[in-house]
């Protein structure tokens, strides 16, 4: 009654929780594992034939009993340093027992578990009892199970009630695929957890499942296949041949049979598919041997090839799957590929002491006698079952019928379902260890995920693209060659296609199918990644391709992740397993390819028995980083353009993911864009992550060069040629410009030609004693930026011509005065170069020019001859003479101009006579400067010796003497002619009349006018 009370109490509860730790274990569980001691159990560990790793599973235990809830794993390397840890030891696991009563017997313990289950339990009978601390044996199958019982005593932790003495059993049900693994209390036979070991491939009939009992690594229960009438034979070498749909061949969709002669990989099954004993010889001649048993479920029927083991069947799809041929080529596709998963994989580390499935070992470590049932034709169901016990226990692949059409498909032709299915076991086997497959019994565990990756990359081709959209199941659900499979997304790197990410997970219901095909397209887009990397190799055995490296990564990982794993384990187990493989080589493009879906850096996975409260995250640990120069400047070009390109803006950008571009925008400018604009760098790495940084880029005017290349100095009153060149910066002249120049405080203006030149004239008027530039300058327009150029710049004085019209001889009043006034007086001309001056702005000195000494200060010249006329004045000075004790002395008088103008030059020097008189005569003379002459040469002062007078009279202007001779030219029609005015006969003397009081008077003489022009012999003027 207790346990009929029992079993109506607990039937209808399915599965418990997976239990965490209460908090981070402080046991160190490399230390401990090299140290006996019964705080722990190991339930597997293998050294990895691909990364030399040395895995260890664990469990903690309670005086030498383990203790479920516990899995822990540690992996060390080649080096014995531990590189990933997963430790949910319990600090204090002795003070969470709650009961340690066994008060149940093993038979009890299945009794109870049969009353709650509904079972029929027949005659119970123990097969087998190994003992020990936890009382291990093994039962009968009793009516209840297809598989032998096998029973064992453990703790059971859970966090919220502590730890329970429990019997650990499992029971594969008789009529269905559901193989269970139960926990029932050791007191009350209790079901405390169930876990279903059977896997199922479709979306039809979702439910959670989990895998296997935990039976270790000394585990030697048999589960022993369907009875044949083959008996073994010797005559063959175990080379077989099979008409199959040959690896990578998806399905009758998607190519032809062909007769496969001795398939079988020398490494994984050195002994053909048909060996069970190691020795050289078929045992035989059905499909079955070491790896797999392939059959028809309702009759355990295999087909048999005799000694020849040539699979060579007809295969006729519009005829009835069971037909004798089609069933027969059936079975043998479904032996050929199961054996096909079983030597790829072993090349990728899933091998006998990992757990892999065999009858023999062949003294390679694990545990043996656990070959793959294949079950053909399991029923008509539109589906596909794998059930994976602990290493020791044989999986059951269950295949069924599909009627979706007519005939039904058959799913032993579907290889990527088979594989699918095959790849429950090794995803089962590997997480956690072969010791332990409740491993994958979590909320967010990826084995749907797991399994579609193993079933596209064995049916993968060289013509596949990661942006093809690939379906699921086609071939079974009769979808078609392009049909949409059964997931809810096909599988492409195309995320208009399949736009999952990690949070599509949450809302996946409680289908481990909707999660996995999440999962399964991370792993699809990780794969694709490292085909586009390395190429694809179509030798899935020993390839070195992208797809074999996707193979090694995903199947270490499987043995590197923790027990009941979510998305962040899966993924920091792949990265671990690329760093203990390939030194890290890929794991940039693995970062990038799970921050792409979701599963970056600060994704949290959170508790992994809850698939909604994860946090997905899009970021890596090393993304580019892009680092901008300061603010610069450019200018435009002579078409007024700028460009920049992103060397110009980087300022050590970096990419720890490989530097695919650096790009800068806008990078393009025009005479619109003068000023300050704001850039923007782009860094982007070989997986398409971006950063950015921003500076400010002043775009300048396009730069002009002008050149003063016109006069350096002029004279006074001149013009001066002031020219200029400006060119663009190639040094092109710019026409159209205009170019100021200035001289002191003169300036002007100009516009430039086609050649960039630009010329004017400047009449100097400013004072030539001072220092002058000339500037010429070509002010900033809409578009060109200014320039200028300065050169020194004299102003030279203007030519004067002089002409003395003062006294040249001169006596004191009478003998006895020492002293005389000297009228001293010139006429002062401007040159006439064609551009009139101001005489007014000369000065005038006259000098001892024998002492070199002034005689006069510095005279302006401010009486003009014509007021309207400023180039022509005179300037007069008296000098006072002494002559001392003298009798007479003779003065070299000479003229300077000065100021504006300059001239000073002997041959304008006067001879000026002072004398004390003697007796009643004076003398005197002068110069003529014949201010009425016309014509090139009129108003030219020439050389005194040619044109003067002298006269001589007494005080009563009595006695006349003196001469004259003036030469002058004259201009008469163009023709320049010169004529002489000569003679010596002085008429008469008299004071002006017009003025009284005028020093000077006036002599009329007579002379004779000759034109004396003679071009051979010109004289001097």
């Amino acid at each position: 009654m207790l346990f009929i009370l029992a079993f109506t109490y607990v039937g209808a509860q399915n599965v418990s929780e997976k239990n965490e730790p209460d908090e981070s274990s402080k046991i160190d569980l490399v230390s401990l594992i090299n140290q006996k001691s019964q705080t722990y159990v190991i339930t597997k560990e293998h050294v990895s034939s691909v990364s030399g790793i040395r895995h260890v599973y664990l469990r903690q235990a309670i005086n030498g009993l383990e203790v479920y809830g516990t899995e822990s794993s540690v992996h060390i390397d080649k080096t014995g340093k531990a590189i990933r840890s997963h430790n949910n030891f319990i600090n204090d696991i002795q003070a969470t027992v709650k009961s340690t009563s066994n008060s149940l017997t093993a038979e009890q313990a299945i009794t109870a578990v049969a009353g709650q289950m509904g079972y029929t339990l027949g005659s119970l009978q123990q097969l087998k009892s190994e003992g020990g601390l936890n009382q291990k044996a093994v039962f009968n199958r009793a009516g209840i199970s297809s598989e032998e019982i096998p029973i064992k005593l453990m703790y059971y932790y859970q966090k919220e009630s502590g730890t329970t003495l429990v019997w650990e059993l499992s029971i594969a049900e008789v009529n269905s695929p559901d193989w269970w693994n139960f926990h029932v209390d050791a007191s009350t036979g209790k079901i405390i957890d169930k876990v279903n070991w059977t896997r199922e491939c479709n979306l039809i009939g979702d439910h959670t499942h989990a895998n296997n009992i935990n039976e270790g690594e000394n585990n030697d229960i048999k589960f022993v296949g369907p009875v044949n009438n083959t008996t073994a034979v010797d005559e063959t070498d175990g080379i077989g041949s099979y008409r199959v749909f040959a690896v990578p061949i998806e399905s009758p969709y998607y190519g032809s049979r062909s007769l496969q002669v001795n398939p079988a990989n020398a490494t994984a099954s050195p002994f053909g598919w048909h060996d069970t004993d190691g020795a050289l010889g078929a045992e035989f001649t059905i499909t079955r041997g070491n790896n797999v048993h392939a059959f028809r479920q309702s009759d355990t029927y295999s087909p048999d090839a005799g000694a020849s083991l040539v699979f060579d069947y007809a295969l006729d799809f519009t005829l009835d799957p069971d037909n004798a041929d089609n069933l027969d080529s059936s079975i043998t596709n479904l032996f050929y590929f199961n054996n096909i998963i079983h030597d790829v994989m072993y090349q990728y580390g899933f091998d006998e002491a990992s757990g892999n499935f065999q009858e023999n070992n062949y003294g390679k470590g694990g545990v043996g006698t656990d070959y793959v049932n294949a079950r053909a034709h399991f029923g008509v169901l539109c589906n596909a079952f794998f059930g994976t016990p602990v290493d020791g226990g044989s999986g059951s692949m269950e295949m069924y019928l599909c009627d979706n059409a007519t005939p039904n498909k058959d799913g032993d032709f579907d290889n990527l379902v088979i594989a699918h299915e095959y790849a429950h076991g090794i995803s089962n086997r590997l997480t956690g260890g072969a010791g332990d497959s409740d491993c994958l019994d979590n909320d967010e565990q990826m084995g749907e995920g797991w399994s579609d990756f193993y079933g596209y990359m064995l049916t993968m081709t060289s013509a596949d693209t990661g942006t093809d959209a690939r379906g699921v199941g086609n071939y079974l659900f009769d979808f078609g060659a392009n049909g949409a499979g059964i997931r809810d997304r096909l599988y492409t790197t195309d995320m208009t296609i399949n736009e999952h990410t990690y949070d599509r997970i949450k809302v996946t219901g409680g289908s481990p199918h909707r999660l996995g095909e999440v999962w399964g397209t991370m792993l699809w887009d990780l794969a694709w990644g490292l085909i586009d990397q390395y190429g694809f190799d179509t030798d899935f055995y020993n390839g070195t391709g992208g797809n074999n490296i996707a193979l090694t990564l995903v199947t270490e990982a499987l043995k590197l992740q923790p027990c009941s794993p979510g998305f962040v384990d899966g993924r920091d187990a792949i990265l671990a397993a690329d760093q203990a493989i390939y030194g890290g080589a890929n794991e940039c493009l693995i970062w990038n390819t799970f921050a792409r879906r979701g599963l970056g850096v600060s994704a949290d996975q959170g508790d992994t028995d809850d698939r909604t409260d994860g946090t997905e995250a899009f970021d890596i640990p090393d993304p580019p980083v892009a680092v901008c120069v300061a603010p610069f400047a450019i200018q435009l070009d002579a078409n007024l353009e700028a460009t920049i390109d992103a060397a110009d803006v980087d300022g050590g950008s970096t990419a720890p993911c490989g530097l695919a571009s650096l790009s800068v925008s806008p990078n393009t400018f025009d005479c619109g864009d003068l000023g300050d604009v704001e850039v923007t760098l782009t860094v982007t790495d070989n997986y398409g992550n971006e950063a950015t940084c921003t500076t400010t880029v002043t775009i300048e005017k396009s730069p002009t060069t002008l050149t003063y290349d016109g006069d350096l100095e002029g004279q006074y009153t001149d013009p001066a040629d002031l020219s200029a060149t400006l060119l663009d910066v190639d040094g092109n002249g710019l026409s159209g410009k205009t170019i100021n120049f200035k001289i002191g405080s003169q300036s002007t203006s100009a516009v430039t030609n086609a050649l960039g030149v630009a010329a004017t004239t400047l009449i100097l008027d400013q004072d030539p004693n001072n220092l002058y530039t000339v500037d010429a300058e070509f002010v900033e327009d809409a578009c060109y930026a200014g320039s200028s150029d300065s050169d020194p710049f004299d102003i030279l004085q203007e030519d004067a011509n002089v002409a003395y019209t003062g006294h040249t001889v001169q006596a004191t009043p009478n003998a006895g005065s020492s002293t005389a006034i000297v009228v001293l007086s010139a006429n002062i001309q401007d040159e006439d170069d064609g551009f009139p001056g101001d005489i007014g702005n000369a000065l005038v000195q006259f000098i001892d020019r024998d002492t070199n000494l002034p005689i006069s200060p510095l005279i302006p010249v401010t009486d003009l001859f014509d007021p309207n006329d400023p180039t022509i004045g005179t300037v007069s000075y008296e000098w006072l003479v002494d002559l001392g004790n003298q009798t007479s002395q003779t003065f070299t008088v000479g003229i300077i101009v000065s100021g504006c103008y300059t001239q000073n030059d002997s041959a304008d020097d006067t001879i000026v006579n002072v004398y004390k008189p003697k007796g009643d005569f004076i003398t005197g003379g002068g110069y003529f400067f014949p201010v009425n002459s016309v014509g090139s040469y009129a108003s030219t002062n020439g050389l005194q010796v040619n044109f003067g007078f002298n006269v001589k009279f007494n005080k009563k202007g009595k006695k006349l003497k003196g001469h004259m001779n003036i030469i002058f030219r004259r201009d008469e029609g163009g023709v320049i002619n010169t004529y002489q005015i000569k003679g010596n006969a002085i008429q008469s003397l008299g004071v002006d009349i017009a003025d009284p009081n005028a020093l000077f008077g006036e002599f009329i003489t007579k002379a004779n006018l000759q034109n004396i022009t003679d071009p051979l012999n010109p004289i001097s003027l």
